[in-house]
């Protein structure tokens, strides 16, 4: 996962600096990239029950658990994007509320 930077975590509010700290450690840490490798190596064989399935009821499980393990594999990415846009956010409401700020100093 991408680290913000510490300007970036000044956006965030207490709680999701929390959070997303928690998550960092967790991305950096041995453990996840031990889940990793086996969600990848899980996600290869989900894809070769779903080519080589002898039923529809397979093929949904095998469809199913291949996309839970997707998820798994995409996680840092789509934390990394949930907290871009929560630092994004913060940002224009930060402007919009200084436009507004001079807006009305200028009256």
């Amino acid at each position: 996962m991408a680290a913000l930077d510490l300007e970036d975590l000044a956006f965030l509010d207490a709680n999701q600096k929390e959070r997303y700290m928690a998550l960092e450690r967790l991305f950096e840490s041995d453990g996840w990239h031990i889940v990793k490798a086996w969600a990848d190596t899980c996600c290869g064989e989900a894809l070769n029950r779903i080519v080589n399935s002898q039923s529809w009821d397979q093929n949904r499980v095998a469809v199913g658990a291949r996309i839970a393990y997707l998820h798994m594999l995409n996680l840092e990415s789509a934390t990394e994007a949930e907290f871009t846009q929560y630092v994004e956010q913060a940002k224009e409401a930060k402007v919009d509320a200084e436009e507004a700020e001079d807006a009305q100093d200028n009256e």
